[in-house]
């Protein structure tokens, strides 16, 4: 066994004094003596630097603990202290040749990128932990001092009075070897941090060049830590259950090409993108990514990452090209899903199908109106369910009848930038009236939905017991200002406008939410006595959760206009502070925000009450779409997006008792992104669009080997004074 005396040895022969890793080991900066000291209030001071490149260093307010900032993020700084030491704020440090040469103080409560985590305290041969017994919590002044959520921070400082030492927060990445290219996040409250390093297991150490230029890990000998005694080990149990789903997700229209092949008819979307290129920037699904004739090749891909299921939509207008309950059904279009459905299951991968993924056929929309006829439209969809149910069912186990009815009318009735492009508040619209259309369909949605299912649990359940739901998607918002009821109340009233539109009469079966029918008045439309009896009978079976970011939510004084689709809700990034609600990923409107994912995730399962199924969760790079190939395959900031978001997956199953039971991410192939065409790239496979050729992304093998590792892990609970729940792994 390695003692104490040895690591720190270990160590400091591979460290000069200190480092500090932000953003995954992206740059180091390298410390002079002694690098991290703690004072008696518990500061860090932090001395001369030099850094390769801009380094971002925060400072202290005061000498007064007190009155630094409440969270890791202090405020911005202004044009009057930009540089000054001493001042709170962000300062970017200058090159190596311009040190800085006075001190600044870091208080432990606005450590951002590391935790303290003294080398005694790891190895349980003291009791005694870093002085910082309160979590690490950036990016929400809102939070205060020994609030549980510390997710942001991306490293962990160990530390003692000899050495420091930086390592990725993901313990079970210290092997792999190159750290420099990879972002690594693990979810640990700060005062059990050490928990997860109990066990045997092997230690790593960071070795650095002198350049700084090369940051690799080392694994040294292995250790057998002890538990502390002054903890007590309760009942073990799984984190993720053994059977936990989890796979990847596509849609039809977005990678299946071959649009006028094999008797498909043509829908809304190819439509839309043909009528008017410039909206999807020139982009269609003519050929997409041709799943159509590769489906093999994407499914050998499956196949290796590990995957366990596979969501894929149906196109509507491939078994049914005129769509409607009298037209003929396409036998081609038929085999084709059959064919696929036989793939998946001969490779052992389940498949979980959505029946309908905004590819409204055109003919509906042209017949009737498509969506905005609510009676017409409800009868053609149960028949279209019927023949997928009578075809496929005897093999598909996991129905889906909606993706995020809410996207079909917002964006395609209100503000009309997807199919069928209608709003009367977008100047690129010919037709359509934003007070009142999104309304409509969406209740034609909500009963389309009603009488699939029943279809389903009278006529098919009993034979091909399957299960069914419904996918919603719904960002999580949190109040503009913490301390302001209006900013509260708002957050509230625009989820309900997202989630509650749809949610109440399908999972609760009962009306619209309140706030809406205040707004609304007579534009939202009524249920009748038979409509909530059919929305009775169609008692769904899971809660499909599409979730990708949050918002902060401030509440308007404006009078509401009859076009407000929100609840009279502006929705920002920032808060009242100025501090960002989440990482910036390759899209402006998608922010990381793992914490909210958590809170979004236990708040759903307490108001409706179903098991959840995390059918969609995913992002793009930063920068990814003018990335090269082989820059693209290098998606770190797509594996920290994942790990970190699972984390808040078993944080919401272990602390908050969610039922959670699969996961799929978005996507499998890099595809068409509807109106924003071919640029943003969430696959975790990259797609040529030139020769088609699939390239598999680092992300795809490490969400096989992030979920290998959590349904392995055992979960320990430990008393403690807030009732946190921690992790550790058993070899």
């Amino acid at each position: 066994m390695l003692n104490l005396l040895q690591l720190r040895m270990t160590l400091a022969g591979h460290l000069p004094r200190s480092y500090l890793v932000r953003d995954g080991l992206r740059w180091a900066a390298s410390f002079s003596t002694p690098a991290l000291n703690s004072d008696d209030q518990g500061h860090l001071a932090l001395r001369t630097v030099r850094t390769d490149d801009g380094v971002e260093i925060w400072g202290k307010a005061s000498s007064d603990p007190s009155q630094s900032c409440k969270t890791g993020n202090p405020p911005r700084t202004t044009p009057q202290n930009r540089g000054k030491t001493g001042v709170t704020g962000r300062n970017k440090i200058p090159p190596a040749s311009t040190p800085i040469e006075a001190d600044t103080v870091i208080t432990n409560t606005q450590l951002n990128y590391f935790e303290r985590l003294s080398l005694p305290s790891l190895f349980g041969l003291s009791d005694t932990l870093a002085s910082n017994q309160t979590s690490i919590s950036s990016n929400r002044a809102k939070q205060t001092l020994g609030r549980r959520l510390c997710v942001w921070t991306k490293a962990l400082l160990m530390q003692d009075e000899q050495v420091s030492i930086v390592c990725p927060r993901c313990y079970l990445v210290w092997p792999l070897g190159t750290v420099l290219e990879t972002l690594f996040a693990f979810y640990l409250p700060t005062q059990y941090a050490w928990h997860t390093f109990t066990g045997k297991r092997h230690i790593a150490s960071v070795q650095f060049s002198r350049n700084l230029t090369a940051h690799t890990l080392r694994s040294t000998e292995s250790l057998n830590v002890p538990h502390p005694p002054s903890h007590s080990k309760t009942t073990n149990m799984s984190v993720l259950p053994k059977d936990f789903e989890w796979g990847f997700a596509t849609a039809s229209y977005q990678i299946e090409g071959a649009v006028d092949q094999d008797g498909r008819g043509k829908s809304i979307w190819d439509t839309f993108c043909h009528l008017e290129p410039s909206r999807t920037k020139g982009a269609n699904g003519d050929i997409a990514c041709d799943h159509y004739h590769r489906f093999e090749e994407d499914f050998d891909l499956l196949e290796k990452y590990g995957a366990k299921a596979y969501r894929f939509s149906i196109s509507w207008s491939r078994i049914i090209p005129f769509g409607g309950r009298n037209d003929p059904v396409n036998v081609t279009g038929i085999n084709f899903y059959n064919r696929l459905i036989d793939a998946l299951l001969s490779r052992g991968i389940t498949p979980w199908v959505t029946l309908y993924h905004w590819d409204l056929p055109q003919e509906l929309h042209d017949r009737y109106g498509g969506w905005l006829n609510i009676e017409e439209s409800q009868k053609d969809f149960e028949q279209y369910a019927r023949v997928c149910y009578k075809y496929f069912g005897d093999r598909v186990k996991n129905w889906i009848t909606f993706n995020e009815p809410w996207i079909q009318s917002i964006f395609g009735y209100a503000i009309g930038v997807n199919a069928p492009g209608r709003s009367s508040i977008n100047s690129q619209c010919s037709e359509g009236d934003t007070s009142a259309e999104p309304w409509i369909t969406g209740k034609a949605q909500i009963m389309s939905h009603a009488r699939a299912v029943a279809a389903y649990n009278k006529d098919f359940r009993a034979l091909q017991q399957g299960q069914i739901g419904i996918t919603l998607n719904g960002d999580y918002y949190e109040p503009w200002d913490c301390n302001e009821q209006k900013d509260k109340d708002a957050a509230e009233r625009r989820m309900e406008f997202y989630i509650g539109w749809f949610a109440n009469p399908i999972f609760l079966h009962k009306d619209y939410p309140t706030c809406m029918r205040e707004q609304l008045g007579h534009r939202l439309p009524k249920f009748t006595d038979s409509e909530f009896a059919l929305l009775r009978g169609a008692e769904c079976d899971f809660y499909g959760m599409n979730y990708y970011t949050s918002k902060f939510a401030r509440h308007r004084d404006s009078p509401v206009s009859k076009d407000d689709f929100n609840g009279n809700v502006d929705e920002l990034q920032e808060d009242k502070q100025g501090d960002s609600i989440g990482e910036k990923s390759g899209l402006d409107w998608l922010r990381a925000c793992p914490h909210l994912f958590q809170k979004h995730l236990t708040r759903i399962y307490r108001l409706y009450g179903k098991p959840i199924i995390i059918t969609e969760n995913g992002c793009p790079c930063p920068g990814e779409d003018q990335m090269t190939r082989e820059e693209s395959i290098n998606d770190s900031y797509r594996i920290w997006y994942f790990d970190t978001h699972l984390d808040a997956v078993s944080k919401s199953i272990i602390e908050g008792g969610s039922d959670i039971r699969g996961y799929f991410a978005w996507s499998l192939l890099d595809n068409l992104e509807w109106s924003d065409g071919y640029g943003p790239r969430f696959g975790v496979t990259f797609t040529d669009y030139k020769t088609l050729e699939r390239s598999p992304k680092k992300s795809a093998l490490m969400l096989k080997k992030m979920f290998a590792e959590r349904q392995n892990l055992k979960a320990v609970a430990y008393s403690n004074s807030v009732g946190l729940a921690t992790i550790r792994k058993e070899r």
